[in-house]
């Protein structure tokens, strides 16, 4: 497909250099700041530029939102022109899936493979500035007092270790070991009960730099429709923002209640990224 055709010199990187390019544009690179914090990378390969890269691929192993036994080339770029180079890379594993947050950079990876990006695969990504920076309504509150004017049984609050061994946890399907486990790694933990019982859950988790993700959102089906899920995540982003950082909120594409929920939430919308399946 590429004979004849001729590409800048590729270059690996070290995992701070990499960095040092995603944060130019933070919220564009969450995904990318995410595998490079948290999946297995493989390799970091940049088209360089006079003055640093001016686009960069991480190879990272089974990486994403759905599970896949393809690696995932995760592809930045100031310019669709830098692409080229890196889908050219030899050491691109020819079944993977190449994903992308730029939709002209989609665009020009769509052209370069000849296969069209996937209308089921992708994530959305929403957030909420700290309040120094401001966000006129206080979520925290006007969520909580809501889920409990619905229910008044039902308690929103911050889990400790304690609770994970006084509560039922199964209407969430978690284990102690697992709330424990989450304990352990310092990630703040929001969960509403009913009854001595865990009926929902959501975690500021995953940071990025000044950020923290709302991950783990999870209700029960016993409570669902009752504003629970709005709460412990409303209750999550008060506190990440109470600490002077921003929160982030990702969801599948194709999850509508997911995206819904931040959307009510008023979260505002920082992108959205699309994979190109391989193979």
């Amino acid at each position: 497909m590429w004979l004849g055709m001729k590409f800048p010199a590729l270059i690996e990187i070290s995992a701070d250099a990499a960095e040092i390019y995603l944060l130019r544009d933070r919220d564009r690179h969450l995904m990318h700041l995410g595998a490079l914090n948290y999946d297995s990378v493989k390799a970091i390969m940049a088209v360089p530029g006079e003055d640093g890269p001016m686009a960069l691929a991480l190879l990272v192993e089974e990486a994403g939102a759905l599970p896949d036994p393809r690696a995932t080339l995760m592809i930045a770029a100031d310019s669709p022109e830098c692409v080229s180079a890196l889908i050219a890379w030899r050491g691109r594993p020819q079944r993977c899936v190449i994903a992308a947050a730029d939709d002209l950079v989609v665009v020009r990876i769509e052209q370069l493979v000849r296969t069209r990006r996937s209308q089921i695969r992708g994530l959305a990504y929403y957030g909420a500035e700290t309040l120094e920076t401001g966000v006129p309504i206080d979520l925290t509150r006007a969520l909580v007092s809501s889920a409990a004017s619905n229910s008044a049984a039902i308690d929103i609050r911050r889990l400790s270790e304690r609770d994970a061994r006084d509560l039922d946890l199964t209407p969430c399907n978690l284990s102690s070991t697992a709330l424990n486990g989450w304990l352990r790694l310092s990630w703040r933990i929001y969960g509403a009960i009913e009854q001595h019982r865990l009926v929902g859950h959501a975690l500021a988790a995953y940071p990025i730099d000044d950020s923290d993700e709302v991950a783990a959102v999870y209700t029960s089906g016993r409570v669902r429709r009752r504003g629970v899920g709005s709460a412990v995540v409303a209750a999550v982003i008060g506190d990440i923002r109470t600490r002077n950082r921003r929160a982030f909120y990702v969801a599948s594409r194709t999850n509508t209640a997911s995206c819904q929920l931040a959307e009510h939430l008023g979260l505002r919308s920082l992108g959205e990224t699309w994979d190109v399946v391989l193979g």
